[in-house]
Order: structure tokens, then C-alpha cells, then sequence
């Protein structure tokens, strides 16, 4: 198996030249949306595109949409199983962990065409027991009853992004996007150094972030910051993050 990645356009959505010569003979196009790590939501436009690519291929489609629960865009949230083209050839994965906040519970479900379903499940069974019954429980009452507390979840993160980004905003050096879903920033900096590097001298200024070169080569210049957390404790990270990319300079 060869691993192909597939560098994003300057707004961190899919470059569709580049996915589309990266599809060639392709078996499998794994992606997550809304996506972790930029935050970036893939709509109805982009996944119609997709499936056009993919038009004619046996290529199978792996779509993890975790953060689904969790847009901000304004528009219905538009999952690949939704589209004419891709529903065929995609497996489906969807977890508890955030639209419910049960991170640590390990609950989740796939779907898709039954036989790589099928041949999941006895993966599954190999390296995993059942779910335990209280596990269980919360997950139906997360289902039956907590959209009202998803959509205030929802409302709350889009709020914080939003005072992420205005802090961000006043730190020299930085090229902010514009998150779109989930709950991460994913800016670029203008230091000559590796984001490992960075991150480990941030570290020192006791703020924690991830390095953009975990997530691809061409993640490198950029860090990942997630606004999961206070306003009191973003206004202070960001202000630890400040002075510890000045003192870099």
C-alpha cells in the first residue's frame, strides 16, 4: 500500500486538480469532515465534486465525520452518505466522543456497503469487547434527548472560536483560518523554525499546542490550537503563545 497525500488549496479546502491526479487508480480516499485539523466544513459542492472524480472507479471512500454535530457554517451539514455517488462507496464512521461529549467512552458506529462492514466487525472482535451496558444507556439518551444540549455545545464552541481568533488576531507573524466546524485553529507562523521546535519552546511558556507536521508535510509552518476550553483559559494561552513566539524572534 502506498499513502498518496493530497496538499490543500490556500483556504485548506481540497485542491481539486491535485485530488483528482492523487485519485488516479486510487483503492481507498480517506478524509474526515468537519475536518481536524484546520476546522474546515467540506459541503454539498465539494462532495458532489468528489464524486464526480471518483465517477466510473471501484476507489472506496472512508468518511469520518465526528465533529458533524459541531458547524458553523450556517448551512444543513452534508455527510458523504448523503451524496449521489459517494453513498455507494463509503464507509460511514461516527463516534459519541464529541457532538455528545463522551470522549473516553469508546462508543461509535460505522456503516457502509455490508461486506467491508462486515469484515470490520470481525477486526472488531478480535480487538474489542462489547460495550458495557451503562455505556449503552447514555449513548440511546444521548440520541433520543440531547439535541437541545448539542445545538447549546454547538452555539458555546462558535463562540470561542471566535475569541480565539480575535486574540490571534493581534499576534505579529500569524496567517489565521477561518474555522468552519470542530473546534481548532490552524494558523500559520512566519518563523523559520519546524513546529516541533516551536511547540517545544512554547512549552517552556506553559501553553501546549500541536505542531502542524503531525498531520502532513505540508502541515509544517502551522500549529494546531483548540479553543475546547474557558474564555479565561484561551485569553491566557493565546497570551502565553504571544510571548513565546516573540521570544523565538
Amino acid at each position: 500500500m502506498v499513502v498518496a497525500p493530497v496538499p490543500l488549496g490556500p483556504d485548506l479546502h481540497w485542491d481539486l486538480d491535485r485530488l483528482a491526479a492523487a485519485l488516479a487508480d486510487a483503492r481507498l480516499f480517506v478524509f474526515c469532515n468537519p475536518v481536524n485539523p484546520t476546522g474546515i466544513v467540506h459541503g454539498h459542492e465539494e462532495l458532489s465534486a468528489l464524486a464526480e472524480l471518483l465517477d466510473g472507479t471501484s476507489t472506496i471512500v472512508i468518511s469520518d465525520e465526528a465533529y458533524s454535530g459541531l458547524d458553523y457554517t450556517g448551512r444543513p451539514f452534508t455527510s458523504a452518505v448523503s451524496v449521489d455517488g459517494l453513498r455507494e462507496r463509503t464507509v460511514y464512521c461516527q463516534t459519541f466522543s464529541k457532538s455528545y461529549a463522551m470522549t473516553g467512552w469508546r462508543v461509535g458506529y460505522l456503516w457502509g456497503p455490508p461486506p467491508l462492514i462486515q469484515a470490520a466487525a470481525r477486526v472488531h472482535n478480535t480487538f474489542n469487547g462489547s460495550v458495557n451496558t451503562f455505556i449503552q444507556d447514555a449513548a440511546l439518551v444521548a440520541v433520543e434527548s440531547c439535541a437541545d444540549d448539542v445545538a447549546r455545545m454547538r452555539a458555546a464552541y462558535e463562540e470561542l472560536g471566535e475569541i480565539m481568533r480575535r486574540e490571534l488576531a493581534s499576534i505579529p507573524g500569524l496567517t489565521l483560518s477561518t474555522p468552519e466546524g470542530a473546534f481548532y485553529q490552524f494558523p500559520r507562523y512566519d518563523l523559520a523554525l519546524p513546529s516541533v521546535d516551536v511547540v517545544a519552546a512554547l512549552r517552556a511558556h506553559g501553553v501546549a499546542v500541536r505542531p502542524g507536521s503531525e498531520f502532513g508535510a505540508r502541515g509544517e509552518g502551522h500549529l494546531r490550537l483548540s479553543y475546547a476550553a474557558g474564555p479565561r483559559s484561551i485569553v491566557e494561552g493565546v497570551r502565553r503563545l504571544a510571548h513565546g513566539l516573540a521570544a523565538l524572534r
